[in-house]
């Protein structure tokens, strides 16, 4: 802990007077003046604040005389800890951070981001500079990201979609800082080349195979009426539960090995008889009989439930493409 307490007020650093006053002011006040400070204070300001400890009534007025000379109006908080996160929680303040491409301390980058809640990623990111949104969105998983995307109001949702779709790299210079915390800046001096690949068509691709249905159509048609070409490149990287039917039996033994039949009877519930055939002929004959006595056993539904159900499938089936134990056709590389 950084406690200022046991240091002689005359050897505090400007950092450390600034961290002290803009927490004796409160996250309101201390967001607008923050404003005005260049990225690189920011941050060591923050630092300061992250690591202070209980701060003594007497040292707040003696920086308080120093600053403003009006002692008697001062009121000192018992824990800097959660002004710091109120600090890093308040919109504006982590609008202005991400504007310059800076994630708050408080996430420690967006590895640590991507185990959040989609609530709490969205509080932050919420406002902040489409671009750097659509970055965040297009670095964390599918299905994170397609939680969040939920939240965004339609018209937002559909050009976050977009611009990842149309995102192939991102340089090292460009958000220099969301770069650093990924720990994936890989440019030459010049800075010129060492481009991290991220977004694209297939990114979007899969996000929209993770949103609620109904979702993904309005977005290829937000897309379609500005770059038809595009909207057409994603819809064929995506893959649909419908697509099953194109699968070979052993990929599709592959799957029914991976699912709880459980679950497996929710996707299916209310489905075509083609596709149940196709998951019920990849199991044993008793296996079989035993699941479609259970599959029309099953009590009424709402369709989120099987869309959820169908989406948790997708995501194992995906997941299993991508270790080549699944083969889908056409999307990927072809096997000969």
């Amino acid at each position: 802990m950084n406690d200022l307490n046991k240091v002689a007020y005359e050897e505090l650093s400007g950092y450390q007077k600034t961290a002290l006053f803009l927490y004796l002011i409160g996250p309101n006040k201390a967001n607008e003046i923050l404003k005005q400070f260049e990225l690189k204070d920011v941050k060591e300001i923050r630092k300061v604040i992250a690591t202070l400890a209980p701060v003594r009534t007497s040292l707040g007025i003696k920086l308080m005389e120093d600053f403003l000379g009006e002692a008697e109006s001062i009121t000192v908080s018992e824990s800097p800890q959660d002004f710091g996160r109120q600090l890093s929680e308040s919109k504006s303040m982590v609008n202005s951070l991400l504007d310059e491409g800076f994630v708050a301390d408080n996430v420690r980058g967006l590895e640590e981001l991507k185990t959040q809640t989609p609530e709490v990623i969205f509080n932050l990111i919420d406002g902040a500079h489409p671009q750097v949104i659509a970055t965040i969105l297009a670095y964390m998983d599918d299905n994170k990201s397609a939680a969040v995307l939920e939240l965004f109001p339609e018209g937002k949702r559909n050009d976050y979609i977009y611009k990842i779709a149309k995102m192939d790299s991102i340089k090292p210079t460009a958000l220099k800082d969301l770069a650093l915390i990924l720990d994936r800046q890989n440019a030459s001096e010049d800075g010129g080349t060492g481009a991290m690949p991220i977004g694209g068509s297939k990114t979007a691709a899969n996000i929209l195979n993770s949103l609620t249905p109904g979702m993904d159509e309005k977005a290829l048609e937000f897309i379609g009426t500005d770059n038809p070409v595009l909207s057409e490149d994603i819809r064929d990287k995506m893959f649909m539960f419908v697509d099953l039917m194109q699968l070979n039996p052993m990929s599709m033994q592959k799957i029914v090995a991976a699912v709880e039949t459980d679950l497996l009877i929710s996707a299916l519930k209310g489905q075509p008889q083609e596709l149940v055939e196709k998951f019920s002929s990849a199991m044993s004959q008793r296996q079989s009989a035993r699941f479609l006595e259970d599959l029309e056993d099953k009590p009424p539904m709402k369709v989120s439930e099987i869309n959820e159900a169908q989406k948790q499938i997708l995501s194992t089936v995906r997941a299993l493409a991508d270790k080549g134990e699944v083969i889908i056709p056409g999307k990927g590389e072809d096997y000969v």
